[in-house]
């Protein structure tokens, strides 16, 4: 969890590359865990935010399905909502929608302070 709480820390500083390598870094430890650690959420939030930004869309979709697998704590709806909604369209081919809901959510994660 420190690593997530670095990355959370260096992300809102401004520094995303780094953010990305303490948020990676959080990940592969939970990882090694026998049992689904379900708060992967602070890990996540920060690597959708640095994939958009990079333009990788097809990373911050592949992280957006972790933020809604079954073993994390639940989004806030108004998060949940948008993230599902991205999913939803890059699995029908809809590159441009999943692209603008994913950064409405990262937008509103980062006016609530999950970011």
């Amino acid at each position: 969890m420190a690593s997530a709480n670095l990355a959370w820390i260096v992300g809102r500083s401004g520094d995303r590359a780094e953010a990305g390598k303490w948020a990676h870094h959080a990940l592969d430890c939970w990882r090694e865990e026998r049992t689904a650690f379900p708060f992967r959420w602070t890990a996540l939030r920060p690597l959708i935010a640095l994939a958009l930004v990079e333009g990788q869309l097809l990373e911050a979709i592949d992280f957006a399905r972790e933020l809604l697998d079954i073993s994390q704590q639940p989004l806030p709806e108004y998060l949940a909502v948008d993230v599902r909604g991205a999913v939803v369209a890059w699995d029908s081919g809809n590159a441009a929608t999943a692209r603008r809901l994913l950064g409405a959510a990262t937008e509103r994660a980062a006016g609530n302070g999950y970011l």
